[in-house]
């Protein structure tokens, strides 16, 4: 086995050109504990040029392939910290949700107030994240972490790592509170996917079903 100077994890062999790439000891224990170390796929082509387009190809898919499986989502903050920052803004918009639910029919003037609220709050903490100040989200994760039986030393480099993530959190809550304000859901329902799904493994089926379950006259008033 030779490698082909001048690119990596390109290596001649008698039968052909092939891609080995040792992988991260990081990605191995994530992903294939015990298992090989390495990559080594054939490039099925004796032809330099085709097999250096190949290989470059590939170490692109590995490198993303890698980095998906090992980076955190904020790697300064502790995985604790990102499940707890998650539990937040999942909280923060299952309350707005089920408060909007169960309201009473409002006017458009309402919702339009209300939408202008929300951009009064990502004006705040937009200013606070310009301060650093983390004022805005103490309350919300002080209470986040008792539910969830953290402890939380305010004193600490981590807390103000948390805190300031916080305040980025609670600006796409806000984002997606407003969106939603003014009845604009870039997702389609659970029920619709549910539905969709269904006709997909079986359209045929789905179409009889839909017909006799709801006939044609179905409209909307």
């Amino acid at each position: 086995m030779a490698g082909v100077a001048h690119t990596p994890h390109l290596e001649k062999r008698p039968s052909g050109f092939f891609f080995r790439r040792r992988l991260p000891k990081a990605w191995v224990e994530i992903s294939n504990p015990g298992q090989s170390s390495a990559i080594c796929l054939s490039l099925r082509t004796d032809v330099l040029s085709e097999a250096t387009c190949r290989v470059r190809a590939l170490t692109a898919l590995t490198d993303l392939a890698v980095a998906l499986t090992t980076e955190r989502p904020v790697d300064h903050l502790s995985p604790e910290h990102v499940t707890l920052l998650t539990e937040l803004a999942r909280c923060q918009i299952a309350a707005h949700e089920a408060l909007r639910a169960s309201a009473e029919p409002r006017s458009e003037a309402a919702a339009n107030f209300a939408a202008q609220t929300e951009r009064a709050t990502q004006d705040m903490l937009r200013r606070a994240l310009a301060l650093g100040d983390r004022g805005p989200v103490t309350e919300p994760l002080r209470e986040m972490a008792r539910r969830m039986g953290v402890t939380l030393d305010e004193s600490t480099a981590d807390w103000r790592a948390l805190a300031f993530e916080a305040l980025r959190v609670m600006l796409d809550v806000s984002r997606e509170r407003e969106r939603r304000e003014v009845g604009t859901y870039e997702e389609a329902t659970p029920v619709f996917r549910s539905v969709m799904a269904s006709r997909s493994s079986s359209p045929a089926t789905a179409l009889l079903s839909d017909v006799s379950t709801c006939g044609t006259d179905l409209r909307f008033s």
